[in-house]
């Protein structure tokens, strides 16, 4: 059975006021918040994001991105964990709408299924304008997950 998007958050946990003055530095600080892989883990998976941004930027729109590595890391966690990241200042992310991203949902899922499942699950969330603004108030951990289960449960009862 596939993971909620609330689980892999909670197993991710978020991080505040992560630093960086541009793509490179802030990830590699959203690594470092990542408190729960072991320094090669983190320092593969960073090798890996920033591969990843050079082919095309996550940078989806609307001050998000959505960082992960292209392909599985190779020990990955055994479920899929997303760390929600809000960055100290704005930073360019060459995004499609060439707008500064603020916050960052980091995804590492162990199969490109869990991860389908889960990039989907999170595009429904951040379609929604009330959502974004939501996360612009930069909010803490539990009011974060109310909101994305009230997403999740629109979506299940779909």
């Amino acid at each position: 059975t596939l993971d909620s998007l609330v689980s892999a958050m909670q197993r991710g946990k978020g991080c505040h006021r992560v630093a960086g003055a541009d793509a490179t530095t802030a990830l590699r600080s959203a690594v470092d918040c990542i408190d729960f892989l072991g320094q090669d883990v983190r320092d593969e998976l960073f090798e890996k994001l920033i591969e990843r941004e050079r082919l095309a930027s996550t940078g989806i729109g609307n001050g998000i991105a959505i960082p992960h590595p292209r392909d599985p890391l190779s020990r990955p966690p055994k479920s899929p964990v997303i760390t929600t990241c809000f960055l100290e200042k704005p930073i360019n992310f060459n995004a499609i709408d060439d707008q500064p991203v603020s916050v960052f949902f980091l995804l590492i899922s162990p199969t490109v299924k869990h991860h389908l499942h889960l990039l989907s699950r999170l595009s429904y969330c951040i379609r929604d304008k009330a959502f974004v603004a939501f996360l612009n108030t930069r909010p803490h951990a539990e009011e974060l997950y109310c909101r994305v289960a009230e997403f999740e449960k629109q979506l299940d009862d779909l």
